[in-house]
This record gives structure tokens, sequence and C-alpha cells, in this order.
């Protein structure tokens, strides 16, 4: 199925009116009150305290005529009701456009319920005002920038959680925004996928999981303000241990050394990078041993893609047997859970026409952010669909639940039997997101 046009917001056009981008960032807390939590089924009752303060991070991009706002949430999703409203709240705090504002969550199962429900109101209006007063900061705070960008492999940390053999996306990428005068963090934006459940059921407490321990450990490092970007993390999960804060700051810290290898790298690009030969007898650029590439400055552009998707059909009732196998017991138990449960957690988007979303924010640099929770085949796909860097987010726009590949489908298992629409709905998305790639570049 052939996509709906593409939707631009462009002022200028891409060869004239070219200057540096202005960035700025700025982090608030958004922790609830005492209330029902969302991720795990099996866990009861509501939060009991608070182990790390939930927080909304948020970015501003400014080329002087079209900017744009990234905003990333320590919730399980972002549900369309949520989206909405701080889309409107963004919106009413800074001179950009509601559609230019992008909303995604980091998928920690230690966040509220009952997002995309009535109940939920007053949770919503909270985030979204906190989010208008964070994007205002950000906004009165922008200072020249020069993005730059870099990938790094982490490994040990995540399991591919649908095969024992399977290996998992591994990639880590890195966009900074240095100051252009000092070289000095701005912003710095970690884009990594990987379930954030580090904690299990038993937690019934407030966290950010490692996510919010990525942010803490790069800020108090380097500076700035750091957000960490959630991939494509649909069948990654973390290794864990403990399954405590302990264990999460664990798993955190290794993301975060990891993107200070790049960040550091970057600040020496930046400033220009040199060796010396005694035997040549002269000092020479050393620029091509980077990790990193500066990223020349562009014209902001964020295009929007609608994709209409097949429903799947409503899940029946069923009773998983022990003789069944491991992918078609857990495939039946979910069904069942959906079935009893139509809305699980208040917090899913029962919609087909699925939103794409795709940013340039520099040459051959760009941001896709996709709904619901898509496997990590889908980040492998679009990064390597073109020359430069594209950042990957899943849990964006709408909360619809688990998007698995053509071929998990065949295969069955607990992402096929809580996903809500028939297969290929993730290649579509796929597909309308390498186009409008295309149409960008």
């Amino acid at each position: 199925m052939t996509p709906e046009p593409t939707t631009r917001h462009a002022g200028r056009s891409r060869q004239t009116g070219v200057r540096a981008t202005r960035v700025g960032g700025s982090a608030t807390v958004i922790t609830p009150p005492p209330g029902p939590m969302a991720g795990y089924a099996v866990r009861l009752g509501d939060s009991t305290g608070t182990t790390a303060d939930l927080m909304a991070r948020v970015t501003v991009f400014d080329d002087g005529d079209t900017p744009v706002v990234l905003v990333v949430l320590d919730l399980l999703y972002a549900t369309q009701a949520l989206t909405r409203a701080v889309r409107e709240a963004v919106a009413g705090s800074t001179p950009v456009m509601p559609e230019h504002v992008i909303v995604t969550a980091t998928h920690t199962h230690n966040g509220p319920a009952d997002l995309a429900t009535t109940q939920g109101s007053v949770v919503r209006l909270f985030v979204a005002d906190a989010c208008a007063r964070a994007a205002e900061r950000a906004w009165s705070e922008r200072r020249e920038a020069r993005l730059v960008t870099g990938e790094i492999q982490v490994r040990g940390i995540s399991a591919h959680r649908r095969t024992r053999v399977g290996v998992p996306d591994e990639t880590l990428t890195l966009v900074a925004a240095l100051d252009e005068k000092t070289g000095d963090p701005i912003v710095s934006i970690v884009n990594f996928a990987c379930h954030a459940t580090v904690h299990g059921p038993e937690m019934t407490s407030w966290s950010p999981d490692f996510p919010g321990a990525v942010c803490a450990s790069l800020e108090s490092w380097a500076g700035g303000t750091v957000t960490f970007l959630q991939g494509c993390a649909g069948d990654v999960n973390p290794v864990v241990s403990t399954r405590d804060w302990a264990d999460a700051s664990r798993i955190g810290e290794i993301v975060a050394a990891a993107s200070l290898q790049l960040l550091r790298d970057a600040q020496g690009l930046l400033r220009g990078l040199t060796t010396e030969s005694p035997s040549l007898e002269s000092t020479f650029p050393a620029q091509n041993r980077s990790r990193c590439r500066l990223v020349a400055p562009s014209c902001l552009e964020l295009a929007s893609v609608l994709v209409d998707v097949d429903p799947g059909p409503r899940p029946t009732r069923h009773t998983p047997s022990v003789h069944d196998d491991p992918f078609t017991r857990s495939r039946l138990w979910i069904e069942d859970l959906h079935a009893r449960d139509g809305n699980l957690f208040g917090s899913f988007d029962a919609i087909d026409r699925l939103t794409v979303q795709v940013v340039r924010l520099g040459v051959d640099l760009h941001l896709v952010a996709l709904p619901g929770e898509p496997m990590s085949v889908a980040g492998r796909l679009l990064r390597g669909s073109g020359p430069g860097t594209v950042l990957v987010a899943g849990y964006a726009d709408a909360s619809v639940g688990y998007l698995p590949a053509r071929e998990d489908h065949l295969v069955g298992g607990y992402e096929v039997g809580a996903c809500a629409y028939e297969p290929g709905a993730l290649e579509r998305l796929v597909d309308a997101a390498v186009t409008t790639l295309r149409e960008l570049r």
C-alpha cells in the first residue's frame, strides 16, 4: 500500500539562507503522585514511592525558520492523547508549530498507567505543563551549535529476546550539539535500542529504569542536557542481575561511558585533531582517526507520512496448555489477556492509520520517529538506507503495541500475540520512512 503524500513544513530552500542551527536543552521532573502503574500485567496495586524521578527531556533545534522540538518522556508510551497535549502545550510556550513537536517515550515499565484514557487526564495535563515549561527554558537558552555524530557498539548489556542465539542491535548512535564557540556540550542525544525492563514486576515504585541512569551519568561527567532516545527495542531486552536501581545504574553507566567516548571524540574533532611524527619531522592532521563526523548545517525540514495498516483479528480467550511449545503458550497467554482487558494499562491507541515522522537536522543527518514497539530489524534497515546518520526512535506519536516483522509472525510468540495488526505493518512503516528519507536527502 502506498502511504499518503508527505506533508512538508519548510521555510527556506536547501540552497540558500543556511546558517548554524541554534540548539537548546532542558529537563524537568514529571514524577506523578502515587497511582496505577503501567508495564507488567502481573503487578497489582498503585505505586509505593519513587526510586528515581521520571523526567521529560526537551531539545529545541532552530534554524531561524523551521524550529523543531524533540520531547522524550520517561513513560511506557507516548499515547495519542498525551502527544496531542504535549504538542499543544509546547506550541503555547514557544514559537514552534504543534506538528513540529516530536513526542516519544523511553519505555520504562515503572511509570503511570491510563495515559490513553479519561482516568489519566490529570497526569497528562501535569506532564504537558511540565514539557511546556522545559521547552520555554530550552528555547530561551538556545545557542549556536555544531552538530557532531558518531557510532559505537555496546556489547554485553542486551540480548535478543526471541531467540537465545540471535544477536541484538548493539549500535549506539550519538548526536552531540556542541557550543560553536567553546565546544562544550549543549545537548547529547543517545540513541540505543533496549527494553527499559531492568526492574521487574516486583518493583512497585516510580523509576526511569536504565535510560534515566544513562542521562544522569553522562550529564554529571560531561555537562549539558542528555536525552536517551529509545530505538526499535521490540525484541531486545537488557541483561540483568539484581534488577534494582543499582543494576539499572550499572547498565546506564555502561551506555553513558560508551557515549562519553564518542562525545570526547566529537569535541576533539570540532577543535581539530593532529598528530606528530618525529621521523617525518612534521605535524599533520588526524581528523580521519575520529569515529565521529562534523555535520554540515542545513535547513531543518520535517515530513509526516500517514500509513494505513490492516487491523488484525480481535483477540480471543485462550487457555494455554503445558503441552504447547513456549512460543505458542506465550502468544495464547497475551492474546487471552488482551481479550479480557481491551486496553491494558489504559495505555493503548486502537488506530489503523499510523504516523511516521522524518526530520532533516543537517546534511546527511536525519531523525526517524516510528510509533509502537518496532522490532530491531527496522532500526538496522533505516540506518542502512542511505548515506549519513539516521537516528531511529520507536514509541513515538501513538501507543499501538508491538510491530513484529513478517518473519516473526510466522514463528509466533509473545510479541506476535500482542500485535494489533496483520503481518506487513512494520514493513509499510519502514518503506514509508525510507521513501521520505530519500526525498529529504
